[in-house]
């Protein structure tokens, strides 16, 4: 698999140790994730008819909406080029949860974290999503490279931008045994019942697994 170019808008000061590397169907994203472009779309529909039906000028007003559509679904496309392959679970179905296990570590030692966010399971490609299903998942970080972990990081299924079933097992093969595992510890210390957040990890638990 050859590596990612350098991306154009997100930070190149750190590389995914198991990059995505694959494109995203914006399409599926959209309908996964409609609140963004439905407001680029509405944006542009609303002043090109305002254009059309009472001064041509308004048109004009199109055009931000235009170029900030255009500018998220590049970042779209450039988290699943450039992010990185992290293990997810389904946690639960009611609700439509996923948990996802990170290392927030910029190089120095071991800082694991588990995201708890919201994820659309009936719109999903390829999965039939009950609790326990394990999902593939790519996320960038948000932070200060220079410092021993990032503050964040943001993981989105790649059956939310892929209809692709060699793309998904590609990514789920690329995860290795231990992460799942590890992935299965780390819950042991996020509290029930599940809620959306970050939740920062007790490293010593998860260190055997990384052995």
């Amino acid at each position: 698999m050859k590596q990612p170019k350098q991306a154009l808008l997100m930070s190149n000061e750190a590389a995914a140790s198991n990059p995505g590397n694959f494109r995203a169907n914006v399409v599926r994203y959209a309908i996964c994730f409609p609140l963004w472009t439905t407001v680029f779309f509405s944006g542009c529909i609303f002043f090109l008819f305002m254009a059309l039906t009472m001064h041509p000028a308004a048109i004009i007003g199109a055009v931000p909406f235009g170029l900030l559509g255009l500018l998220y679904f590049w970042l779209i496309h450039e988290h699943f080029v450039h992010g990185c392959v992290n293990p997810g679970v389904v946690v639960s179905r009611g609700r439509q949860l996923i948990a996802v296990l990170t290392d927030l570590t910029t190089g120095y030692g071991f800082h694991p974290a588990v995201k708890v966010i919201y994820h659309p399971l009936y719109l999903m490609s390829g999965v039939e999503a009950e609790v326990g299903t394990r999902l593939a998942t790519v996320a960038v970080y948000r932070g200060n490279s220079d410092s021993t972990h990032w503050d964040n990081f943001y993981p989105i299924a790649a059956n939310c931008v892929t209809g692709d079933q060699q793309v998904i097992n590609r990514l789920m093969n690329s995860l290795k045994p231990q992460d799942w595992r590890q992935l299965q510890q780390a819950l042991e210390q996020v509290p029930r019942p599940f809620e959306p957040g970050l939740y920062l990890l007790d490293p010593t638990p998860l260190l055997s697994e990384r052995s």
